[in-house]
């Protein structure tokens, strides 16, 4: 079983008094449903497929589910962790990532130039008032090359066509 696209709605009848009531994009209601989940561990997921929660089935009524889509399956791999990776749910199995697809583009970049930057200007210094060894005359090199490579990326290439071990390394 799998339900896509929870979201918070108003009940006519609300068996469960007061709470906030849940239901999918087929208007199943959470409550009625969170126990038909019937495989070893039920995932929890965001739109683009980011684990947000995997628990054992009869856990799965802890979970809050607003915002998310939540999927059956029977097996997790051995690494799994969400505290070690950033793992993705294509709707059949998990698997690990190095980057979140949700974060766009333009804020990594940011992020990363922020960064780069930071390295660059002490260097600049050194540079500028002749002092530098030919290492740091190599590495201010190379920091503002990776730096341009950088602003090179379109804000609206996808962040997972974008290769960024580079400024990771950096």
């Amino acid at each position: 079983m799998q339900m896509n696209n929870i979201r918070v709605y108003d009940p006519e009848v609300k068996p469960f008094g007061n709470v906030q009531y849940f239901c999918d994009d087929k208007g199943r209601d959470w409550y009625e449903n969170n126990t038909s989940f019937r495989k070893k561990y039920v995932v929890q997921y965001n739109s683009h497929g980011v684990v947000k929660a995997l628990v054992p089935t009869e856990m799965a009524d802890r979970l809050h589910p607003g915002g998310t889509s939540i999927a059956e399956i029977n097996t997790i791999p051995k690494d799994f962790s969400l505290s070690q990776a950033i793992w993705l749910f294509d709707g059949k199995k998990l698997t690990s990532t190095d980057f979140d697809p949700s974060i766009p583009t333009s804020y990594r970049k940011s992020q990363f130039a922020k960064a780069i930057s930071a390295k660059i200007t002490p260097l600049q210094d050194a540079v500028d008032l002749e002092i530098a060894t030919e290492e740091e005359k190599k590495e201010f090199a190379a920091l503002r090359k990776l730096r341009v490579e950088l602003m090179r990326i379109s804000d609206d290439t996808p962040v997972s066509e974008v290769d960024w071990k580079p400024f990771i390394a950096a």
